[in-house]
């Protein structure tokens, strides 16, 4: 065939339209190098002769195939038009017009995708409104998949269970990890929409040995990219489930962690989650089951709005995002799960979360959302929530947010469940389905571009085929359920769909009632739960009135039937407790800033709320029920029970009556003396009474539980109570229908007090014996402490109360040994179960954040940042920024923002950010509230701007105004003067000085500022800070989360100004 044959153009011009039809990106046809060179030689010759309109007319297939390839492989910022027309002068020499010509067919490139249905991935900005189209349909260019390779397997080697979306979601809000990537390879990335996250995922299936779409010219890069470097193959990586954020059917928002094969022949695995300034630990287990390899799933429930999680397994860590602060809207499809920003919505039923703190809503196709407004979960009580269905074709958007757009059926693949089993979910808040999905393929696009593959929850694959029609049921025999099934659909990129679902073929469910109802005093009405699979009984149980669900096995899977119920919660200051169906008791002092919001009502069109009590006239407030709930304002019942102390809430649903709360007073006793064993107290109280007593100088230990009936009024303690040192006694309400008190450690309170106790060394636990021995004088110092010592001095120091139990002599003798071995308390610190908030305060209170220690290696501070990021970030003590490895650099920039870089380059950024101006003073806790809800703030990462504000005024609605509005914090600004005022840093403090008492922030950033200058070994910050170091302890405890940042902030700032 010869070169510039037009027979031959004419038939690869014909094959290329062919198969455009049923591609997304123009990259996705397939062409050999020697077919893709001559397609370029004659495009360029045909470019010569005639206008780029002629061309793509008449070869549309060599148009776009040759544009997209020039395109992709030339670009440089602002050099686009220029390289591409030195490309083809290259080819063809030089000719007329070459350079407008080129602009040219730019713009027809856009205009014959729009002819052949193609992706149309427009610029956002008139310098690339007509580049990036033909930049992004090359995708990653061939001679850039060598980079891409690295780039996942940097990612893949921290995090096995990585996916194509996941990691395209973690560059686009960490885009600094791109920094250093061709440009065309950046920008695909972070513009190609969701075409990308499909591109990435089967490149990351190809390199693992599993089945893929991509095409012939791109797997054969890839095959010698692989064989060049052994290293880029991701054979050797498990891939494993990912962790996943969902919404339960009782509205809570979890964090699922899948099931996963344990290493090193163990048969657990330990989950350690950072979520923002919360810290939790889960283990999980292999079941003890034949051929049981993979532990079983288990849930963390989100305690707040955040930007997502950090999690750690052995030795591999997982950057788990849920918030974008630039765009909040978060988004939940019809079984739960969180769709990912690098995907379109799927049209059907979906929730909708966005922050109230906005003032605005969602838009669909500009016109606010209108669905069923479901209460927020647990911890979210600033957001709203509406369940909705959309349709496809539809945007929605935001704010300024991206906007997302609802798929159509007719461009991409669809999965249709039907026949959910009524209450019965998985543990972790799935529904069960009780017949295989249906699949429904676009009819624009030929079969044989599809592929069906299906995996059970092992990994293994229980079909994988190309569909004979376009409609069928997924064909899985009955012996592969009860399993959750990884459904993927394959096609041309971003036309696909992979889900995960638990399916229990013919499972029924019955309940009845149906709906359960309050109990009078306290509970639900009793249910009974019939389950049946294809007529065969699987379990049948009566739910008592304190249990509002049971669990049973099917296969691999683990369910529970949850029938439908009422319930109730109290929400106080955006605070809010669990949905329950016990009676709660509340003090007047709580009922005037308390809600009371109750759901699942049914068949009511109104409700009524009454407080009784026996020496006052009763009031009630009747409330109109919407969609099943209602919420009532305690407050309205506040004066009333401020008359006695004592009396009953109870809600009239029609004809019952249900108690929901009594008010009880603010003292329940007064204490008397403890003779030997003996403890006597005063009730103010007639109910049943819980004493926890706490050992105070070892608050590591929980407390002793020691239930009171009506009309006790001494209780006799344990013997080997007394025998460890002062204690601790609480008095507190029991709870008949909760778990039981809380035994950790408490600080003091009005319904508590403390006792002296003597030593007997004998009572104490062995591995204790040693930091006891120092506590109680008996040594001055411990030269070799244990691993366990330090750790226990850690959580003396952290908890005040009982740090202020000891003298002053065993206080210096306690921060004495956390400092001299201050490499393994910075270990410690960085491993406790605890908030990073917490941690940054111990560092403050021990002392160990301005101690001049030598550089720790950075095998060590990886060990450190594994736990806690904050720690490691203040031990790595950084001279230099550039000398920074950059793994650590990535590292530091993700937890805490890409403000980060800017600190290090000498920028004073957000710096006024939470600053209190003086009409602050004139505004009500009400009004500050709205102020925020105006503003908008969002919770991002700490060094965020938004961050700061709602740390800084979350102080400002508190209710510890004496401390806040108080002149003691201008004294301390005013002595760090010295220290700061001749540096850049003192733009820092001088931007958050509000006036004479507002001056809380500045202080908070002066006293980092001098601790972390101190810790360089400036000598003259060093003997200003020790004279205001207890201001700094005092401000850790008062504003955590406002020093927690601030330390990183001076510490960011620092390391830029002393590196410039």
């Amino acid at each position: 065939m010869a070169l510039f044959d037009r027979n031959w153009a004419d038939q690869i011009d014909e094959k290329w339209r062919f198969d455009l039809r049923s591609v997304s990106l123009v990259t996705e046809v397939n062409f050999t190098d020697e077919e893709l060179e001559h397609a370029i030689r004659f495009f360029a010759q045909q470019l010569v002769k005639n206008e780029p309109e002629q061309i793509a007319h008449h070869h549309p297939g060599i148009f776009l195939v040759a544009m997209t390839q020039l395109g992709s492989r030339s670009w440089e910022a602002q050099t686009f038009y220029q390289k591409v027309t030195n490309t083809v002068e290259n080819v063809v020499g030089q000719f007329i017009d070459s350079r407008r010509k080129i602009e040219d067919a730019t713009r027809c490139f856009s205009l014959l995708l729009k002819e052949f249905n193609l992706a149309r991935l427009e610029g956002n900005s008139t310098s690339h409104r007509w580049i990036r189209p033909v930049l992004l349909h090359g995708a990653v260019p061939l001679d850039h998949l060598d980079e891409l390779l690295d780039l996942i397997k940097r990612h893949i080697r921290k995090d096995p269970s990585i996916t194509g979306e996941s990691l395209v979601e973690f560059l686009r809000s960490h885009p600094s990890h791109l920094d250093r990537e061709p440009m065309a390879l950046r920008l695909f990335l972070l513009h190609g929409k969701e075409f990308t996250a499909d591109y990435v995922s089967q490149v990351i299936d190809y390199a693992s040995a599993l089945p893929s779409n991509l095409p012939t010219h791109i797997t054969d890069r890839l095959d010698e990219y692989i064989e060049e470097d052994h290293e880029r193959s991701l054979i050797e990586f498990p891939r494993s489930e990912r962790p996943v954020f969902a919404l339960t059917p009782d509205g809570s928002i979890i964090l699922r962690l899948p099931p996963v094969k344990p290493t090193n022949g163990s048969r657990a695995v330990d989950w350690h989650i950072r979520f923002g300034k919360y810290h939790e630990h889960i283990r999980t287990e292999v079941p003890y089951l034949a051929g049981a390899i993979h532990t079983e799933e288990a849930s963390y429930y989100v305690p707040a709005p955040g930007v997502g999680a950090s999690i750690t397994r052995d030795d591999y860590q997982s950057e788990i995002s849920l918030i974008d602060p630039k765009d909040p809207l978060l988004i939940f499809d019809g079984m739960g799960t969180l769709l990912s920003r690098t995907e379109a919505i799927p049209p059907g039923d979906v929730t909708l979360f966005w922050p109230a703190t906005s003032g605005t809503s969602p838009l669909i196709d500009g016109t606010e959302v209108d669905g069923v407004s479901i209460l927020p979960p647990f911890g979210w009580g600033s957001w709203r929530a509406q369940q909705l269905s959309v349709r496809q074709g539809s945007k929605i958007q935001f704010g300024d947010g991206t906007t997302r757009n609802i798929q159509t059926r007719d461009s991409k693949a669809q999965l249709v469940f039907s026949n959910v089993v009524t209450g019965i979910y998985t543990l972790d808040g799935m529904p069960v389905f009780a017949t295989l999905p249906s699949v429904t393929l676009p009819r624009t696009l030929p079969l044989s571009e599809w592929t069906v593959l299906v995996r059970d929850s092992k990994g293994v694959v229980l079909t994988n085929f190309v569909p004979a029609s376009f409609d069928f049921v997924v064909p899985i025999s009955n012996a592969n359920v009860p399993d959750k099934l990884a459904i993927s659909i394959r096609g041309p990129l971003g036309r696909g769909i992979t889900k995960t679902v638990p399916i229990v073929t013919d499972l029924a469910s019955t309940f009845y009632p149906a709906n359960r109802t309050l109990e009078p005093n306290g509970g639900i009405e009793k249910c009974t739960v019939r389950i049946t699979r294809s007529d065969e009984l699987i379990k049948e149980v009566l739910l008592k009135t304190n249990e509002f669900s049971t669990s049973f096995s099917l296969g691999t899977l683990k369910l529970k039937a949850t029938p439908a119920c009422e319930a109730y919660r109290l929400v106080e200051d955006d605070m809010d407790l669990p949905w329950s169906s016990s009676p709660e008791h509340i003090t007047v002092k709580r009922a005037r800033s308390t809600y009371l919001q109750v759901q699942g009502l049914t068949g009511l069109s109104s409700v009524t709320l009454a407080y009784t009590d026996n020496d006052a006239e009763p009031s009630s407030i009747t409330k109109p029920v919407r969609r099943g709930n209602v919420e009532f304002n305690l407050r309205d019942f506040a004066d009333a029970a401020s008359l006695t102390n004592r009396g009953t809430l109870t809600l009239l649903c029609g004809d019952r009556k249900t108690v929901i709360g009594f008010v009880r007073p603010e003292r329940l006793v007064e204490f008397g003396e403890l003779y030997g064993q003996n403890l006597s107290f005063t009730r103010y109280s007639e109910s049943p009474l819980t004493f926890t007593v706490f050992r105070t100088l070892q608050p590591w230990i929980p407390g002793e539980v020691i239930h009171i009936d009506i009309g006790i009024n001494h209780v006799q303690l344990p013997e080997e109570l007394l025998g460890n040192g002062p204690i601790r006694v609480f008095a507190e309400l029991e709870d008949i229908w909760g778990s039981g008190p809380n035994t950790q450690y408490r600080r003091n309170s009005s319904n508590s007090k403390n006792y002296n106790s003597s030593w007997n060394m004998t009572l104490v636990s062995e591995p204790d014996v040693e930091i006891c021995t120092l506590l109680i004088g008996q040594v001055k110092t411990i030269t070799a402490p244990t691993r366990h010592t330090i750790k226990r001095a850690i959580q003396l120091i952290g908890q005040a109360d009982a740090f202020r139990e000891m003298t002053k002599s065993a206080q210096d003798d306690l921060l004495r040994l956390v400092t001299d071995h201050y490499s393994v308390s910075l270990e410690e610190i960085a491993s406790l179960d605890c908030t990073e908030a917490d941690k940054s305060r111990l560092l403050i209170l021990s002392g160990l954040h301005i101690l001049n220690h030598p550089v720790i290696q950075d095998s060590s501070l990886e060990k450190i940042a594994r736990h806690s990021p904050t720690v490691a970030f203040l031990a790595s003590r950084i001279d230099e920024v550039d000398k920074l490895h950059d793994h650590l650099l990535y590292y530091f920039t993700d937890q805490f923002g890409q403000e980060l870089e800017d600190y290090w380059a000498g920028s004073s950024k957000n710096a006024a950010e939470g600053c209190w101006e003086p009409y602050i003073k004139t505004l009500s806790r009400e009004q500050i509230k709205m102020h925020l809800t105006v503003l908008g703030a969002v919770p991002g990462l700490p060094l965020s701007g938004d961050n700061r504000i709602l740390a800084s005024s979350g102080l400002l609605i508190s209710k510890q105004s004496p401390h806040i509005y108080s002149k003691r914090w201008v004294r301390v600004v005013a002595r760090t003067a010295p220290v700061l005022q001749d540096s850049p840093l003192w733009n820092f403090v001088t931007q958050q000085t509000g006036g004479e008492d507002l001056c809380l922030p500045a202080a908070s950033i002066a006293l980092s500022l001098v601790a972390r200058l101190a810790a360089r070994g400036d000598k003259n910050a060093a003997q200003v800070y020790s004279d205001i170091n207890a201001e700094h302890d005092l401000l850790s405890s008062l504003a955590p989360d406002l020093t927690y940042i601030d330390l990183i902030r001076a510490e960011a700032a620092i390391a830029g100004a002393q590196s410039k």
